[in-house]
């Protein structure tokens, strides 16, 4: 909201948009440090001649509807039948981090990228599934829309990229699909350079201060809070159970990679339970590795059925993968010690766990 009022009450005084925000102690070169489109289309509409506040609302009011259309998108594109896809919309409309992004945090960049991010998703699977040059430049457009529009969410599905890769594709497209894969990314990183490029020599500063997101260091993986807090308050925990079971009859066709998914479970419960427990034990490191074993066991039981899963299955394959990295990786840290690696770290450090739990009520929907 201030960023939007600045640009609107700058350009009704001074007829034009300051290079300079004094907001964030001694300020900031203005729409650098963050992906500026939201706020330029805000400001779009308040040229209209209304006022800031009522663009400002205008304009997050209608993303987040339109996000719940472009969740029946994707899904119809994912195999699901209409009535399935028109549940899933209604589900992510009820997700408690949904609504909690929109009322309590107001993220408005991320409320204006998220059905951006559906429709490449859309895009992305139709690019995978359907070699088509319509599909191919729409990718392109889209995600270069996204990274300037909310860089997190560009690089949060980003991570959907190999996933989709290796689910999506046969075996005898993977060369084709990994090549059009890079020009897709690379045109998209191309036509937002004029931005991405300064972004990141600036960020590339930035890193250099001890300052970062905490929700990256806290310890999500105790048991009682990922049930009670996490899972129950804001994923919901019968969303989530549903999400579980549906890929459970994921392996109707391959009982031994049933069997691991239910180990693979009962491992991460454990491990969780032990973490808690432990105090600043030797056996808190167990627990970290029981947690870490849970989701590699679980991950090899989805991509180990995609030999014997027909095509129609494939998206199936998709959403289940989307669904555990995600939620591996909204966990923290703590479930993933690989990234306290030196260059990990400095890229884990400048994200915000909790948009993982957003993007991750999309499969669970």
């Amino acid at each position: 909201m201030n960023k939007i009022l600045f640009i609107i009450d700058s350009y009704k005084s001074l007829h034009y948009i300051p290079s300079w925000c004094p907001d964030w102690y001694g300020g900031s070169p203005f729409l650098l440090l963050y992906s500026p489109l939201s706020y330029i289309l805000t400001f779009s509409v308040a040229l209209t001649g209304i006022d800031g506040v009522l663009a400002y609302k205008i304009v997050d009011a209608a993303f987040y509807v339109v996000t719940p259309i472009t969740i029946y998108i994707l899904s119809r594109e994912l195999n699901l039948k209409p009535v399935e896809a028109a549940w899933a919309s209604l589900i992510f409309t009820l997700t408690p981090t949904v609504i909690g992004n929109f009322l309590f945090y107001d993220r408005f960049p991320n409320i204006v990228a998220l059905p951006i991010a559906c429709l490449f998703v859309t895009s992305l699977s139709k690019m995978l599934r359907r070699s088509a040059a319509t599909n191919f430049i729409t990718s392109i457009l889209l995600l270069s829309i996204l990274i300037l529009t909310h860089h997190l969410s560009a690089f949060i599905v980003l991570i959907l990229v190999p996933l989709a890769y290796f689910s999506l594709t046969n075996s005898k497209d993977r060369l084709k699909a990994a090549i059009i894969l890079i020009a897709v990314i690379g045109g998209a990183l191309t036509l937002s350079s004029p931005w991405l490029l300064r972004f990141l020599e600036a960020s590339g500063h930035l890193m250099r201060n001890p300052f970062y997101n905490r929700t990256v260091d806290f310890p999500f993986v105790r048991l009682t809070y990922a049930i009670l807090d996490y899972l129950t308050i804001e994923q919901g925990i019968f969303h989530f159970y549903l999400a579980i079971l549906s890929i459970y009859q994921l392996f109707s066709k391959n009982r031994g990679s049933r069997i691991f998914y239910l180990i693979g479970i009962m491992i991460l419960l454990t491990g969780m339970g032990v973490f808690e427990f432990a105090g600043d034990s030797w056996l808190r490191i167990l627990g970290q590795g029981l947690i870490v074993a849970s989701f590699l066991s679980m991950i090899w039981s989805v991509l180990s059925i995609k030999r014997i899963v027909e095509n129609e299955d494939y998206p199936t394959m998709f959403l289940s993968l989307w669904f555990l990295v995600f939620l591996w990786l909204s966990l923290g840290n703590y479930a993933m010690p690989m990234v306290n690696l030196p260059l990990i770290n400095t890229v884990w450090r400048s994200l915000d766990v909790h948009r993982f739990w957003l993007y991750l009520a999309i499969p669970i929907a």
